[in-house]
């Protein structure tokens, strides 16, 4: 299991993202986002004091990441208000 102190000190949470590579940024996103998901999604609270379970939180986890995802599609759409 991975702690919240060790997912904050990852390299997935800095911000500002820069892409290296040349490719599709929205692909870049979708990775990102996917790979801090699963991050998330490894993180035990239950043992953290927190009044959430676990799958309370990958489900809240999925709802988040998947806004995220749907609101850039929605912008490369041309939509993005």
């Amino acid at each position: 299991m991975i702690t919240l102190k060790e997912i904050l000190e990852s390299s997935i949470t800095d911000l500002p993202l820069y892409q290296e590579n040349e490719g599709d940024f929205r692909t870049f996103l979708r990775n990102r986002i996917t790979a801090f998901s699963h991050k998330i999604n490894g993180l035990k609270i239950s043992s953290s004091g927190l009044k959430r379970s676990d799958e309370e939180l990958r489900q809240r986890n999925k709802i988040l990441c998947q806004g995220i995802i749907n609101t850039i599609d929605a912008y490369y759409q041309g939509s993005p208000y």
